[in-house]
């Protein structure tokens, strides 16, 4: 099977595309942080160049993940959000249903009571994904862990990262409260979903429990023996789901316990050079 990777060479992106590269023959794009040398550039914000890329590849899956996740970059710059998060949705799809294309959109679990214009965002291409005539999955993730081979997103783990290297200082809030979702898991919910032909699903992947990120540094970097510091940043709640390993197990599809994900974090970091494309 042939799946196209919109955002390949982003956070997320760069580890979906390295945790199924044996499992699928991929195409990946990226628009600026070029990767991979056999990635191809595209412009999600651009319709004729978004028409012709899955022209000429002719995926059977689009996964679609090319976006800015940033709500503080969202927040300031709202056109440019709207037409890469929201806009570009409209052009995937209308491509994808000329060409019998299934259509994998990777939300994010604020997308459940968005409260900012990124969150927004995501509902709104959740919504315009269920119109994918050949099947759609909308994943719903929330802040990720795990090394990816992008490593220089400014984002949660990245930051991890750095402090374990010594090039940040471990400071981490310790009041918002969020279920994380190690990028693995994530990888390995798609490919029970396209080896179990589950389509047309909203679909939460976490584990189950709340940390903070003060939390969840901390479980890591201690195995490194970096001792890490809290700041309460007073951080409004976030949306949480009760029941995700129900849902996942309905449909068959892998869990993760926390712990698991904690240890999986730790060896991602001791294995640093080998995550690469």
């Amino acid at each position: 099977m042939k799946i196209l990777i919109t955002g390949a060479s982003g956070y997320v992106g760069g580890r979906i595309f390295y945790d199924l590269k044996d499992d699928f023959e991929l195409v990946g794009t990226y628009f600026s942080n070029k990767i991979s040398k056999d990635f191809i550039q595209l412009d999600v914000t651009k319709n004729d160049q978004v028409k012709k890329i899955i022209q000429f590849t002719k995926p059977q899956v689009v996964i679609h993940i090319a976006n800015n996740p940033s709500q503080k970059w969202c927040k300031e710059h709202p056109e440019e959000a709207v037409k890469l998060n929201q806009d570009s949705s409209h052009y995937i799809l209308d491509v994808a249903n000329k060409m019998d294309v299934k259509i994998i959109y990777m939300s994010t679990m604020g997308a459940i009571l968005p409260k900012d214009l990124y969150q927004n965002t995501k509902a709104y291409s959740e919504k315009v994904f269920q119109n994918t005539e050949a099947g759609y999955i909308n994943l719903r993730p929330s802040v990720g862990i795990g090394v990816s081979p992008d490593k220089n997103e400014d984002n949660f783990f990245n930051n991890i990262v750095k402090c374990y290297k010594g090039e940040k200082e471990p400071i981490f809030d310790t009041s918002l409260k969020l279920q994380p979702t190690h990028l693995s898991h994530i990888s390995n919910v798609i490919r029970q979903c396209i080896k179990n032909n589950i389509w047309n699903k909203i679909i939460p992947i976490s584990v189950q429990v709340e940390r903070s990120r003060f939390d969840i540094a901390t479980e890591i970097l201690s195995r490194f023996d970096v001792k890490t510091l809290p700041v309460d940043l007073k951080i409004p709640p976030f949306n949480s789901v009760d029941n995700i390993d129900d849902e996942l197990t309905k449909l068959g599809l892998p869990t993760m316990e926390y712990n698991e994900a904690i240890s999986l974090a730790i060896n991602d970091i001791k294995n640093l050079q080998k995550i690469s494309l």
